[in-house]
Order: C-alpha cells, then structure tokens, then sequence
C-alpha cells in the first residue's frame, strides 16, 4: 500500500489504488476502536467521531505521530462512509498530493485534512457537521491546504 503522506512516491497513485488504500485505512480505524466503539458503515454513529477527537485535541495529550495516524484512519473511515453513504467515489487529488472523496455533485472533500484540523484546532471542524453536509451535498467552506 502506497503512502499517502505528502511527498512519499514518486508517481500518484490511480483513483483505484487510492480507493483500496483508503478502505484498507479505514477497516483498520473500525478494528482499532471496536473495542470501545461500534461503529457501522451506515454512518448512524458519525457524532461519536467527534468524541474520539476530543482525546487527541489536547496538546502534549498524544504523541504528534499518534494524532497523525489517527487522523488518516479516522479520515479513510469517512471518507468511506462518504463514498457508501452518499455516492461519493475516492480520488487522488493531484494539486494538493492527497486522497479525497469526489461527490456526486462533482465537489471534492478531503476528510482525513478535516479530521486532522478537529483533531488539532477544535470543536469548530465537527467531523458529524462535515459528514452531513457532504452527505446532503451542501457546499462545504473547507478548503484543504495546497501541498507544498
């Protein structure tokens, strides 16, 4: 499986490479919290996310490499639910050298960007907020940063 980290290849991945990476991401984020939480693929339980950030918010509370990690598993999760939930297809978006979900409406979000702010900035990046604007295929503010 490819690195999605910024800069870790050489050439980008293909929307079907990045699709099987991200839901093989996403499979380990449900076994490593399914102690604590069950979460489904129906995205019913999607403001428990947001509890789950709140444990990596806190500065000096994690190592930085946890909340990294944290944010792309979380991130691979909802942007599945996306691309189950709401017609969403993943993508690798060239201008930024990141995975991103591509909507129906032809917009494209970049969950594990959004999970990382919430985990780094606060309350005001909700994870549920996001997933269900995305899934009414409402216009989203958040503009991923630019690689680089």
């Amino acid at each position: 499986m490819r690195a999605f980290t910024r800069g870790l290849f050489r050439q980008p991945p293909s929307d079907t490479e990045t699709a099987h990476a991200m839901r093989a991401l996403a499979e380990v984020f449900l076994h490593s919290t399914a102690a604590e939480f069950r979460f489904g693929w129906d995205g019913t339980d999607v403001e428990h996310l947001d509890e789950l950030c709140d444990r990596f918010v806190l500065p000096g509370q994690r190592a930085v490499t946890t909340r990294s990690a944290m944010a792309a598993r979380m991130g691979a999760f909802v942007g599945e639910l996306l691309v189950r939930n709401a017609g969403g297809r993943w993508v690798f978006d060239d201008a930024c050298r990141t995975a991103a979900v591509e909507l129906p409406n032809g917009q494209r979000v970049h969950p594990t960007e959004r999970v990382s702010r919430r985990i780094t900035v606060g309350h005001h990046h909700s994870i549920a907020e996001f997933y269900r604007a995305a899934l009414a295929g409402d216009s989203l503010v958040f503009a991923p940063r630019q690689a680089g």
